[in-house]
């Protein structure tokens, strides 16, 4: 990567962390705005859950990376790799974060955000050589994320990772829900 390469790339990697954290509060929205239609479910948060958030990241993540890529043109193999470290990085460190601190939601949001992008800047600078052995291995493990993105919401494993605290369901809130119900229940137990 030449010097004008690398300045251009950082520029673009503190845009992508801005953009990933402004398009992901949107998409914490989308559902709920959209009056619960079908195609929100795939871009947006249906429920408050650890994995809904997760989500709402990674898809503003992945698609700067494919504006980073049209603009700067870096080899695809690397690149590939690279993202795929940052996006994983930034996966873990929000479950994590967010089940060890539910009350940091934004803060952990917008934290793994940019550890994701600095993440996936560190392997992109390194050695080409070390970095374009591990493709097979990355390729694979975002078609793993693709394919956990598009099946979780819809029907999710019944684990902590999946469950909306707010109202002790999984995946897509059922529309009879009561809330406020669920809330008196709640009050209740304690």
């Amino acid at each position: 990567m030449t010097y004008r390469q690398k300045g251009r790339f950082q520029q673009l990697e503190a845009w992508g962390v801005a953009f990933t954290c402004l398009t992901g509060l949107l998409l914490h929205f989308s559902y709920r705005l959209s009056g619960g239609a079908v195609w929100s479910i795939l871009f947006g948060a249906a429920n408050g859950s650890v994995w809904e958030t997760v989500k709402i990241m990674a898809l503003p993540y992945l698609c700067w990376s494919i504006v980073e890529l049209c603009f700067l043109r870096l080899p695809l193999k690397n690149f590939v790799v690279a993202r795929v470290t940052g996006l994983y990085v930034m996966t873990a460190g929000t479950i994590a974060f967010r089940l060890l601190y539910a009350w940091a939601d934004i803060l952990g949001f917008a934290a793994f955000a940019a550890l994701g992008f600095l993440a996936s800047s560190k392997v992109m600078v390194a050695d080409s050589n070390k970095i374009r052995p591990w493709f097979p291995a990355a390729a694979l493990a975002l078609a793993l994320f693709i394919a956990m993105y598009l099946t979780f919401t819809v029907n999710p494993p019944h684990i902590s990772l999946f469950l909306d605290s707010s109202t002790g369901t999984y995946g897509i809130p059922p529309r009879n829900l009561d809330a406020g119900a669920v809330y008196l229940d709640a009050l209740k137990e304690i």
